[in-house]
């Protein structure tokens, strides 16, 4: 089965994932539950993939799935604390981790794109323990708002970064909203 990749831009996005939302605005805790589960699928799809290596021949499609359920999340995150999810993605890859570049995209709206490349390509497991610890910190938003920006940049800085060069910032929209149109998938 072929996956259907296209650019997208985060504002855009945002827009077309708020509808599916349908967890209650005022209540942090089934979002963050639910964001803290995807990225533990994310870590459990990379464990398949380090243990059964060419053999996990969806370990591709799984990782797109599992990383666009965490995008879900994080937008619904970010809308609940009144914070863009653009902008959080812009300040944390807005730093010294990164160089930038213009590309060429498929976008007719806006057809050339600022790219964010880490510096560093890190290892898998360095990523994946980074994110998952970026996300155990976004649970203090439970009790105290202090620095939420901090850990919101914090944790889309991680999730940005490939792991070790396999994956990048998921833009396929169609598989998203059929994954989130249910929480707690």
């Amino acid at each position: 089965m072929k996956t259907f990749h296209r650019s997208i831009l985060l504002t855009e996005y945002m827009s077309q994932v708020e509808p599916t939302d349908a967890l209650p605005l005022d209540d942090l805790q089934p979002i963050l539950l639910g964001l803290f589960g995807e990225v533990g699928s994310i870590m459990a799809t990379a464990k398949k993939f380090r243990r059964e290596g060419p053999a996990y021949a969806g370990y591709r499609r799984s990782d797109e799935e599992e990383f666009g359920d965490v995008l879900w999340y994080f937008a619904a995150l970010c809308r609940r604390l009144n914070m863009r999810l653009d902008e959080i993605f812009a300040e944390g890859i807005n730093s010294e981790n990164y160089e930038t570049a213009v590309a060429a995209n498929d976008l007719v709206e806006s057809p050339i794109s600022h790219v964010a490349t880490p510096r560093i390509a890190y290892e898998l497991n360095t990523t994946l323990f980074q994110l998952g610890e970026a996300a155990s910190g976004l649970f203090a938003l439970r009790t105290s708002l202090n620095d939420a920006r901090t850990r919101l940049t914090t944790f889309a800085d991680w999730y940005a970064r490939p792991e070790g060069g396999e994956r990048y910032l998921c833009t396929s929209c169609e598989s998203q909203h059929r994954q989130n149109s249910r929480p707690f998938s």
